[in-house]
């Protein structure tokens, strides 16, 4: 599985090969436990690196959707 865990595109949730509102939107509801994600899903929404996916995760993901930040 290292293959694939090097193929993961930080922010890209949903797995669809783009960063988009939709990928915050599924980590905000994995937060508030209304979506669960797998293992894979985790390591692409913690995009700050911390060990944790959480409300800061979304939110950098929408910057990034933005054009705020540049990347992860």
């Amino acid at each position: 599985s290292t293959t694939l865990e090097s193929s993961i595109l930080m922010g890209d949730v949903n797995g669809d090969g783009y960063v988009k509102v939709d990928d915050a939107t599924l980590v905000l509801k994995y937060v508030v436990g209304m979506e669960s994600l797998n293992s894979l899903q985790i390591k692409a929404a913690d995009v700050d690196r911390n060990g944790t996916v959480n409300v800061k995760d979304a939110t950098l993901i929408q910057k990034y959707v933005a054009d705020m930040i540049n990347g992860f």
